[in-house]
């Protein structure tokens, strides 16, 4: 894709806000100058750039669930839309502000 040109003075960093792609999405970004005399630069200098991760995992439809329930287990089924760590704990029925099993980091 192709950015219209901007101004940048000389000795002064200066930047330009790119968006719209997606999280995780790796790109490479060819930059090269042109002066007031359309003197250009042979080359192109080239930069590296992975998006990073700003939405959160969400859970598949129909999950979670629990399957093979038996007398005194149960699979806890999970399905995400991204790779994620799932954190879980439980609390009997009858007193659920009592929970045991794994705290939140």
């Amino acid at each position: 894709m192709c950015v219209n040109p901007y101004d940048v003075d000389a000795n002064v960093e200066a930047g330009t806000i790119l968006n719209g792609f997606s999280d995780n999405e790796q790109l490479t970004v060819f930059v090269f100058a042109t002066d007031a005399a359309r003197n250009a630069q042979q080359l192109t200098t080239s930069l590296a750039v992975e998006m990073g991760d700003d939405t959160p995992p969400a859970f598949r439809a129909s999950f979670p669930a629990a399957a093979d329930v038996g007398a005194g287990f149960f699979a806890l089924l999970l399905a995400l839309d991204q790779a994620a760590t799932a954190h879980f704990w439980w609390g009997l029925a009858d007193n659920a502000r009592h929970f045991t099993g794994c705290r939140l980091p």
